[in-house]
C-alpha cells in the first residue's frame, strides 16, 4: 500500500515537474521545432504547448479553429467570381426593377453604370440574368454592330453575340443549354448551339453603332425566350436613373449567398475538391446554411484576409509603367478600370 502510494506520488510530481516545465520554457520558434516530445512552440496563431506529442485542448482548440479560418479566407478567393455575379443579378433586379425572365437592363449614366465594376464611361451596357433550369433558352440575335456575349455564374464566356461571335454581325439563332442538358438534341442548321457550365448565366451586350436609330431598330428585333416557345420581344429597362452597387457584401451575406447560389448549381469535377473545404464552413449541397457564432466570427475574419488577399498587388509593378504611377493609380490601370481616379 505504502509503495503503491509512493510511485502515486512520484508520478505526480513527474507529472508537474513536465507541465511545469513546459509552462515556464522559452517558447522556440516553429521552424525550429521537431513537432514531438515536449515543447513550447511560438506560431502565427500564438504559443502552443505540445506534452508528449500531445497538443493540450488550448492548442486543439486554436489549431481547429485556424483550421477553419484558412479555409474560409481561400474559399473566399475561390467563390468571388460565383458570389459576384449573384449578387450583382440581386441587386440590379431589385434596384430597376427587373419582373420578367427576358427584361434588360440599359446603362448609360454615370450614375446607373457606378454600380458596377470597370465600366466605360461612353458606351451604354446592356444586360440580363437568365437562368437554364427549367430548359434552354433561344436567342434571336439582330445583324449590326455590337459586341455581346453569353457568360455563366463564373463569369467565364460561354459564346460571344454579334462582331465577335460566330454571326460576325450578321445576326443568327443561339440555342444556351444547361450543364446537365444534352446540346446535341437542339442542333439544327444555321443555330448556334452552346452549352454553359451554370444553370444562371449573363447576357451582356453592347451596341457599337453609330446610327442613332439603331437602338431602336435592335431591340425591336431581339428576341429571346424558352426553346420550342414563342419567342417575344424583350423589354428594355431605360431611364431609370437609379443608384445602386453590385459590390458583394463583407458580412455574413456573402456566405449566405454562396450557400444558396451553389444549391441552385451542379457541383463542377474541378470544384469537388473545394465542395469539401466549405462543409466545415456549414456550406454544404442539399443543407441550410445556420452558423453558429464561433463560426461566424471565422467566417467574418476569413473573409476580411480573403478580401485583403484578392486586392493586393504587387507595388514594384507600377515601376514597369512609363511614367511610373502611384500605388492607387497603378491598382486602377493593372487591374483594367477607366474609372481611374484623377
Amino acid at each position: 500500500m505504502k509503495l503503491t502510494l509512493a510511485l502515486r506520488g512520484t508520478y505526480i510530481l513527474a507529472l508537474a515537474a513536465l507541465l511545469t516545465s513546459t509552462v515556464f520554457a522559452e517558447p522556440i520558434a516553429m521552424a525550429d521545432s521537431k513537432l514531438y516530445g515536449t515543447e513550447k512552440i511560438q506560431t502565427p496563431i500564438g504559443i502552443i504547448n505540445l506534452i508528449d506529442t500531445y497538443f493540450d485542448n488550448d492548442a486543439s482548440k486554436r489549431l481547429f479553429d485556424e483550421m477553419d479560418y484558412q479555409r474560409a479566407a481561400q474559399a473566399y478567393i475561390w467563390s468571388m467570381p460565383l458570389v459576384s455575379s449573384a449578387i450583382w443579378r440581386d441587386r440590379q433586379n431589385k434596384a430597376f426593377g427587373v419582373k420578367n425572365p427576358t427584361d434588360f437592363v440599359v446603362l448609360d449614366t454615370v450614375k446607373q453604370k457606378s454600380g458596377i465594376l470597370t465600366p466605360n464611361l461612353t458606351t451604354p451596357y446592356i444586360f440580363n440574368f437568365s437562368t437554364l433550369k427549367s430548359g434552354p433558352i433561344q436567342i434571336d440575335y439582330p445583324a449590326g454592330e455590337t459586341a455581346g456575349g453569353v457568360l455563366d455564374f463564373w463569369q467565364r464566356p460561354v459564346v460571344d453575340l454579334g462582331l465577335t461571335g460566330p454571326d460576325k454581325g450578321k445576326g443568327a439563332t443561339y440555342i444556351v443549354v444547361g450543364p446537365e442538358d444534352d446540346p446535341s438534341k437542339y442542333k439544327k442548321d444555321g443555330v448556334y448551339v452552346v452549352q454553359s457550365a451554370t444553370n444562371n448565366i449573363l447576357v451582356a451586350l453592347r451596341l457599337l453603332s453609330q446610327d442613332a436609330d439603331y437602338y431602336g431598330k435592335f431591340t425591336s428585333e431581339y428576341r429571346m425566350g424558352s426553346v420550342g416557345k414563342e419567342l417575344k420581344p424583350s423589354h428594355f429597362i431605360k431611364n431609370k436613373d437609379v443608384k445602386w452597387l453590385a459590390t458583394p457584401p463583407r458580412d455574413i451575406e456573402y456566405w449566405q449567398t454562396l450557400s444558396d447560389i451553389i444549391q441552385d448549381e451542379p457541383v463542377r469535377e474541378i470544384d469537388k475538391g473545394w465542395m469539401a473545404m466549405v462543409a466545415p464552413l456549414g456550406i454544404v449541397k442539399g443543407k441550410s446554411f445556420q452558423p453558429d457564432d464561433r463560426l461566424k466570427k471565422i467566417l467574418l475574419n476569413g473573409m476580411k484576409m480573403g478580401v485583403s488577399m484578392a486586392i493586393y498587388f504587387d507595388p514594384l509593378l507600377a515601376n514597369k509603367i512609363d511614367p511610373p504611377l502611384s500605388p492607387i493609380r497603378a491598382f486602377f490601370v493593372l487591374n483594367g478600370s477607366s474609372l481611374l481616379p484623377a
